[in-house]
């Protein structure tokens, strides 16, 4: 095999590794440090029978000790220890919350989503707001009033909490707990390991300071630092509750899928902010906090945000997002073409000294310095670069590994249709059409460039590849299928033209 096809075929692997193993080697490692160590209780079971508020068992404290701001008499102590759990419900707009009077958030219903809450947290998931008192982090009981239909007002007479939830204009749900002395708070969410279409899975997401630490729902993660807001990413959904300021915390996830934020931080008042939405990047970046840093666009975001912008702009000239795609894709491609036609021009020339290469190396077999040494002579005189159709593919694959993850995490396609079988852009094509045109394309490209190699197994390896891709990209989504076809089949095309008007000039 020529140093060029081994070049060549180095570059694919490579490609190939970095584009289908990028959430693997290339997103931020979590740090396995430790988190709080404070633990708590179990807390009592709740059942619901036909849709009416469940009983919470009675919470008992240790050893009668109360803290010194409680104002109020055992008794009455007592008898909010026994509330109820009840469902309050507060709306504002499209925007309606489902509150207990337990701080549990039970639903979120807005028209920012396509998919519930339960879709993206889990079926069976709740988010349990538990503060620290002596009996350990605990879910309490609020004495509960609704001055009005989008503000809930809580008061829990024997530690001394008070809580307001009000709607926000934007729809945010703002959650203020205070007291008269300091505290410490987490929230527990006992999710679920799931895996969605494309090859997505349901993530705990934790934005430290200008980064966010990526955890899978079910394995066992940790990590602490100041956390600006922390949220639950799945099926191009985010569920996250943001903090009126960085406050020292630490997460955890463990196997069972339950998940602990704990604030270490103590304060006499904690505020947050409520969402459910699509991962909008524009919305999300409106919300400021860092929150459109949920839309993982990596290490080369600087390149995908205006390519997701590109996207867009099509969009509404031609409103059909696979459309949108190929034209992107063809645009992109005739700006690289200049790097394109150094590639294909090289390969061309190198294609050309096969013959001349193989007498080389027959001649010179046993003695491979020489080989070397009359091989790059052969190259200086022909005015070949041995790397020269490698480079200039190196130095475009930023972009088009860009547009791949604009594609993977674009909000855009969800329940995007193109055409024909093709109903919705962000998941896998249930035909697996495109993914065998991909294999086909990838195929025709290898014909396009023969290897001069007469080992079988090279061969067979080389004929399996496109094999491999295919079976690959057949759970990706159904436009990130179509980008990768669009943009091979127009690779092809350009190096036959390339082909042609070298070879018309050597005749």
């Amino acid at each position: 095999m020529s140093s060029e096809q081994k070049n060549l075929f180095m570059a694919i692997g490579l490609s190939a590794l970095i584009l289908f193993g990028w959430q693997t080697f290339l997103a931020p490692k979590l740090q396995n440090t430790a988190t709080n160590s404070e633990t708590t209780a179990e807390q009592a079971a709740v059942t619901t029978k036909g849709g009416v508020a469940a009983t919470k068992s009675e919470i008992t404290s240790k050893t009668g000790t109360t803290q010194s701001s409680a104002t109020t008499s055992s008794a009455e102590a007592g008898a909010v220890n026994k509330l109820e759990e009840q469902d309050y419900v507060i709306e504002q707009g499209s925007f309606r919350y489902v509150l207990s009077n337990y701080l549990t958030l039970k639903d979120i219903t807005t028209d920012k989503a396509v998919y519930t809450l339960k879709n993206t947290i889990g079926e069976d998931a709740q988010i349990q707001l538990e503060l620290l008192t002596t009996n350990g982090f605990s879910s309490l009981p609020f004495n509960v009033s609704q001055p009005s239909q989008n503000r809930l007002e809580g008061v829990n007479p024997q530690f001394g909490f008070k809580f307001v939830a009000v709607i926000g204009e934007d729809g945010r749900l703002n959650l203020n707990v205070n007291n008269g002395n300091i505290f410490k708070l987490r929230y527990k969410i006992n999710s679920k390991e799931e895996e969605a279409s494309g090859r997505k899975f349901r993530e705990l997401l934790v934005n430290f300071p200008d980064d966010v630490e990526r955890a899978t729902v079910g394995e066992d993660e940790n990590g602490e630092g100041s956390i600006s807001w922390f949220g639950m990413d799945f099926n191009h959904h985010l569920f996250a509750i943001s903090f009126d300021q960085s406050r020292l915390g630490a997460f955890k996830t463990l196997e069972d899928g339950n998940i602990y934020i704990t604030l270490k931080e103590a304060s006499n008042s904690f505020s947050s902010d409520t969402l459910f939405t699509k991962k909008n990047y524009d919305d999300l970046l409106g919300y400021g906090n860092n929150l459109h840093l949920a839309v993982d666009f990596g290490i080369l975001g600087l390149i995908s945000v205006p390519i997701l912008r590109g996207l867009q702009f099509t969009y509404k000239m031609i409103p059909n997002y696979g459309i949108a795609i190929i034209i992107l894709t063809f645009l992109m491609r005739l700006v690289t073409f200049p790097l394109q036609y150094k590639s294909f021009a090289s390969m061309k020339k190198m294609q050309n000294l096969t013959p001349q290469i193989q007498k080389i190396k027959e001649k010179y077999k046993d003695d491979q310095p020489k080989m070397q040494q009359e091989s790059m002579a052969l190259f200086k005189k022909a005015g070949v670069n041995p790397l020269g159709g490698c480079l200039p593919m190196i130095l475009q694959m930023p972009i088009f590994f860009a547009f791949y993850k604009v594609l993977y995490e674009a909000v855009e396609l969800v329940g995007a249709p193109f055409y024909f079988w093709i109903t919705d852009l962000s998941i896998k094509d249930q035909y697996y059409v495109l993914p065998v045109l991909v294999g086909a394309v990838m195929l025709v490209n290898q014909k396009l460039t023969p290897s001069p190699s007469a080992d079988p197994v090279q061969q067979k390896v080389m004929m399996v590849m496109p094999i491999v891709f295919g079976f690959i990209m057949k759970d990706l989504p159904a436009g990130l299928n179509l980008y990768i076809f669009v943009s091979m089949l127009m690779g092809i095309v350009q190096q036959l033209l390339v082909y042609k008007k070298i070879d018309a000039a050597k005749a």
